[in-house]
């Protein structure tokens, strides 16, 4: 399972999670635990919106 999530720190302020999660079977095919990975992508997240901006910006000159 992979899922993006938007969360709040207890600062308050927003941070995107990567979180990947897998279900761990035992020798007769029963659950018995889950791995999790969680990855704070907030960096990633601020960078696209940046570059989502910029490119907004430089169509909006260019067809002027």
């Amino acid at each position: 399972m992979l899922k993006k999530s938007k969360q709040q720190c207890l600062m308050g302020e927003p941070i995107w999670l990567n979180l990947i999660a897998t279900m761990c079977y035992g020798p007769l095919g029963t659950p018995e635990h889950f791995i999790v990975l969680v990855e704070n992508i907030t960096q990633r997240k601020q960078f696209q919106s940046e570059l989502l901006e910029s490119q907004q910006r430089f169509k909006t000159i260019a067809n002027h």
